[in-house]
């Protein structure tokens, strides 16, 4: 079984844009009937190192890949296309009745995923745990 660590995920006004020295990182984007789901590529990533913040209608994600001293690998790479340092991206999200401030993030694997149910979905969640 993976394991799966929980990436806090905080809710802003706004946000603002990345600086160009970051590095993009490739995302899928879907939504169900209960929830707005992304998915991002973070390999080689620390789950510490892993930031994830939403406004109305935006999200930004921002990870490094091995911050500080450089990690001893017991490998020589013969292809390296994954940038060091710092990763991010900024995405528009859809419009729909998004709850954000039930948003949650889990990463595992060098995968992020970001869920964002819609505002029916966390309240009956929130009935659910209740009850």
């Amino acid at each position: 079984m993976l394991e799966q660590h929980v990436v806090p995920v905080r809710v802003e006004e706004r946000l603002d844009a990345l600086p160009p020295e970051i590095h993009d990182m490739p995302v899928n984007l879907y939504h169900t009937d209960d929830y707005l789901v992304i998915n991002a590529g973070l390999p080689r990533c620390l789950p510490d190192r892993v930031h994830v913040s939403v406004a109305p209608g935006k999200m930004l994600i921002r990870a490094e890949r091995h911050p500080g001293e450089p990690v001893r690998e017991e490998r020589t790479y013969i292809l390296s296309e994954l940038p060091e340092g710092a990763v991010g991206r900024v995405l528009d999200l859809p419009q729909g009745e998004w709850a954000y401030d039930d948003a949650e993030a889990h990463f595992a694997n060098g995968l992020l995923t970001v869920s964002i149910p819609t505002q029916t979905r966390a309240e009956y969640l929130r009935q659910m745990n209740a009850a």
